[in-house]
């Protein structure tokens, strides 16, 4: 049976049926409430069309010395285009974080972090398989290396990759919008599913990770919170912070198993 992912986070929750509290104590008892709808990705057809975004904000720029930015994610075409977004915070003249496709057209992702003023490549050579769902986690704080992990759906590691070495300072912002599916100029965009959007000013721990990826928040405030979609127009940020997210496009899919 399907997990129901990160449907008992009302804390963080606009829907009134989700009814259990970040941070309530294990075992502890919950008034019951009306059964969640559905829990669903957005599969996007690469083009400029299909594409969500938010605008900006100051909690979007929140990761400012560490960060985790995730997602869900999963190919439905061998080949995609050109830098293929899956998360993406830029304009035209800066680049604060993104996850995406290297170079070509092979499925293989890199993270990408702006701080002061350089863009910070770390790349990975496993392809995705096209048609299975990933769990990527791009991480970093201050004075350690910039670390994209990429999961199977039950938890174990596909593929991890850090930066050649330690990266310090903040990230670069710029006042861009917040993308997923593709990028500023909507000339890169993803050919598949994408689902559970999440950002977080903190780097996670891989326990942590695990328990995000389990359907679970971990403990902390996220700085957005898209996780999960529930086929809404807009897609409502759940951290309590407004950054719904605009649908454009788009076709309501089957969620992560």
């Amino acid at each position: 049976m399907a997990r129901q992912r990160y449907a008992s986070i009302p804390h963080y929750s606009p829907y009134p049926h989700l009814n259990l509290r970040l941070g309530a104590r294990p075992g502890q008892a919950v008034a019951p409430g009306p059964a969640p709808p559905a829990l669903v990705s957005r599969l996007f057809n690469g083009t400029a069309s299909d594409y969500l975004q938010a605008a900006d904000s100051a909690s979007l720029r929140s990761p400012s010395t560490a960060i985790t930015a995730a997602c869900w994610a999963k190919a439905t075409a061998s080949t995609q285009a050109q830098y293929a977004v899956l998360l993406h915070k830029r304009d035209a003249a800066v680049l604060s974080y993104q996850i995406d496709q290297d170079t070509t057209n092979n499925r293989q992702m890199i993270g990408v972090l702006g701080v002061l003023g350089t863009n910070y490549v770390t790349a990975d050579s496993t392809a995705m398989v096209v048609g299975t769902w990933y769990f990527l986690v791009l991480r970093w704080t201050s004075g350690a290396v910039i670390k994209l992990d990429i999961y199977n759906a039950d938890g174990s590691s596909f593929s991890s990759v850090t930066s050649a070495g330690t990266v310090s300072g903040t990230i670069d912002y710029n006042t861009g919008l917040f993308y997923v599916g593709n990028g500023y100029g909507l000339a890169k965009g993803w050919t598949g599913d994408i689902a559970n959007v999440f950002l977080h000013n903190a780097a996670l721990s891989d326990a942590d990770v695990q328990t995000l990826l389990a359907g679970s928040l971990p403990a902390g405030s996220p700085s957005a919170l898209w996780c999960p979609f529930y086929g809404a127009s807009p897609e409502v940020d759940a951290s309590g912070h407004g950054n719904d997210l605009t649908v454009n496009g788009t076709t309501v899919d089957t969620a992560p198993p």
